[in-house]
């Protein structure tokens, strides 16, 4: 409910890190996962993920940390070398992860948790120590 902190989080000049899990339709060559670690041309312009890793269990699963938020941009980013994405999911973001939390369910973020984040936008941090009237 923070829009401040919400459109800065999403816009691309803030760097805020973004990591997906991926698994692909096939396991990625050694070539490929360099070529897109250097970054591919896309339609929308160029993409470079900031870090690519393939899982040490399967082969078929890469991490991706990327800095923007471009539409599917994953899923692009892995269609452009042929293969298809069967299965993503967000690992962490700007430093949160999904520790404790249950497939479709949230939780509240907490004081100092949401200060983190709006310090690393650059945005004042808030003071949730206020006495209301």
């Amino acid at each position: 409910n923070d829009g401040d902190l919400t459109h800065r989080m999403m816009h691309p000049s803030y760097r805020v890190k973004k990591v997906y899990e991926a698994v692909t339709s096939r396991p990625m060559t050694d070539e490929e996962q360099q070529t897109l670690a250097v970054g591919i041309e896309l339609e929308d312009g160029p993409a470079r993920p900031h870090l690519v890793r393939r899982s040490g269990v399967d082969p078929a699963v890469l991490e991706i940390t990327v800095l923007e938020g471009r539409n599917h941009l994953v899923r692009r980013m892995i269609a452009h070398f042929g293969a298809e994405v069967t299965k993503l999911k967000r690992v962490r973001y700007a430093g949160l992860n999904l520790k404790g939390v249950s497939v479709g369910r949230w939780r509240y973020l907490s004081g100092k948790e949401v200060n983190n984040l709006r310090r690393s936008v650059k945005l004042d941090p808030l003071n949730f120590n206020k006495q209301t009237a």
